[in-house]
């Protein structure tokens, strides 16, 4: 096999959305094999994505440069997360690289998390399992997502390693295990029970004894025989003939076949027992449905609520009668109060209507002419100071302003360094109520060049908190967010951060410095934003 050089113009791409299933699989099994000749078990090869991989008919591989960081393009879709946050090499990154080439073609294009409008790197990234693809079936599924896991270790070794798992996908059984297991209840021999397992003894048994039966039948017949017995043994007797020869060995067993009888007779009456078992009103054996009466279940009678009159002139009580007579009474010795005092109020509010109409209130004017000249020229002495006055309050206006104000500083510090500046120049970290607020302040860092910056939100007793101790109303979470710790080292994370992502701009609960830990993806492009009050 002749070697072929890597050509951009001829990259597989989008030719791997062509591939069925197997083809896909054979197709990056190959590439595995591919890389183990080029570099052994434990290189790193990198520049593993679709546009950058050739092959020709005759099954040759050719893959294009690699970078180590600052990728662009498809090949950041493809990266492994330990090389994405720390740059870190090894075959296990090649591995990610591969699975997600097989992810790439059953899912038309797509990777996990992706949609047609944003991709799903932040989500890859952030340790999230990669849910196989529906039309990978059980066993390539269980393979992708082992080699995609977030955490190196848990992957396979090497392309090798999991080339050899995606030839077994093609054949369809599990390596070391057994394959009736598979294909029976789809699962590993070492996860099946007790009851399982014995099935699948039964069902490979019943099969090893069918395949000798086979060839006892498909023995040459001797010579001896006659054609009339070779005729025989070609139509064989049917089903009843066994059973007649298993009543014989039965009969034989007990000597007789009286006890045969006998058991025939008690299994016909048992079965006359079972065919008269059929719902029958005749029978005299069947009790009567208890009719439940109020003797003998009072709790079920039935309560109907009736509404009783509070006082009856026809009771036989005499003390009860007076009672009724009384407040009878009382009601209407307040009848004459109660009309008195409604007649009051209409009278008072006439009166009230009347003297608004025929006597409406004064307006008080403000005419008071002065034939005094020398009032004139006092007023003309005053003009000129109103005039100043009334120029320097626009001014003022200007100078103290209405709403809150924000400044933005590009700078690498930590949230609580960046609390502190926010702090000597008279401020506080900035404080987003509102969806209007996000906007304004997003502009702002947007406008210096910045992808990342502090907020005066943080995680205080498991709570987020603002500085100023405004309740926390407004939040515009990335997708996987918040993670509350890395899943890479566990540092925990309280600090808010709002950086963007796919031409928007999300929140995301990052360490105290990350900067100072991934200086290659902070340092420039992260800064602060801070808001002074009037």
């Amino acid at each position: 096999m002749s070697k072929l050089e890597y050509d951009p113009g001829k990259a597989i791409g989008k030719g791997l959305l062509d591939m069925d299933r197997q083809e896909l699989c054979r197709f990056v099994a190959g590439l595995c094999l591919h890389l183990q000749a080029e570099l052994g078990s434990h290189a790193w090869r990198g520049g593993i994505f679709p546009e950058n991989i050739c092959v020709n008919e005759e099954g040759a591989y050719a893959i294009g440069p690699a970078k180590r960081e600052k990728w662009t393009g498809q090949e950041l879709e493809f990266v492994a997360p330990e090389l994405y946050w720390h740059g870190e090499t090894g075959p296990a990154a090649d591995v990610y690289s591969l699975a997600l080439l097989v992810y790439y073609g059953l899912g038309g294009g797509l990777l996990p998390f992706d949609t047609a409008t944003s991709s799903g790197q932040l989500a890859r990234m952030s340790g999230k399992v990669l849910p196989a693809p529906k039309s990978a079936g059980k066993r390539l599924g269980e393979v992708l997502e082992k080699a995609t896991s977030f955490r190196p270790s848990d992957r396979y070794e090497s392309p090798e390693q999991f080339g050899i798992m995606l030839e077994s996908c093609l054949d369809n059984k599990y390596l070391g295990g057994s394959s009736g297991a598979e294909a029976v209840f789809k699962k590993e021999e070492n996860q099946l029970s007790d009851i399982e397992r014995m099935l699948v003894e039964i069902i490979e048994r019943s099969g090893e004894e069918e395949t000798e039966r086979e060839e006892e039948e498909s023995e040459v017949p001797s010579a001896d025989l006659s054609p009339e017995e070779i005729a025989g043994m070609e139509k064989p007797d049917p089903v009843p003939v066994e059973k007649e020869n298993v009543s014989a060995m039965v009969e034989e067993f007990f000597g007789s076949m009286g006890v045969l009888k006998d058991t025939e007779e008690e299994n016909s009456e048992e079965s006359e027992d079972v065919r008269l078992y059929e719902p029958s009103h005749d029978r005299k054996d069947r009790q009567p449905i208890p009719i439940l009466t109020v003797e003998e279940n009072p709790e079920l009678e039935p309560v109907v609520l009736r509404q009783q009159p509070r006082y009856s002139r026809n009771t036989s009580d005499p003390k009860v009668q007076q009672k009724a007579d009384e407040e009878v009474k009382k009601r209407r010795s307040r009848r004459p109060l109660a009309v008195v005092l409604i007649c009051c109020l209409l009278l008072l509010a006439l009166a009230l209507l009347a003297n608004w109409l025929f006597f409406p209130p004064q307006r008080a004017t403000q005419i008071n002419p002065t034939p005094d000249p020398s009032a004139y020229y006092a007023q003309a002495v005053e003009e000129p100071e109103q005039t100043e006055e009334t120029v320097v309050e626009p001014e003022q206006s200007i100078v103290v302003p209405v709403q809150p104000r924000y400044t933005v500083t590009v700078s690498d510090m930590s949230w609580t360094q960046a609390r502190d500046a926010c702090i000597a120049q008279g401020g506080h970290l900035a404080v987003i109520s509102s969806r209007e607020e996000f906007e304004e302040v997003k502009a702002l860092a947007e406008a210096q060049g910045l992808t990342r910056f502090w907020i005066g939100c943080h995680r205080q007793n498991d709570q987020l908190v603002w500085e100023t101790d405004d309740p926390v109303n407004y939040t515009n979470w990335a997708e996987g967010e918040p993670s509350y710790w890395d899943d890479y080292d566990s540092v925990p994370e309280d600090y808010i951060m709002v950086f963007k992502s796919d031409n928007d701009w999300f929140y995301n609960d990052n360490r105290n410095d990350p900067a100072a830990d991934y200086p290659q993806y902070y340092s420039g492009v992260m800064g602060y934003v801070c808001e002074f009050e009037n």
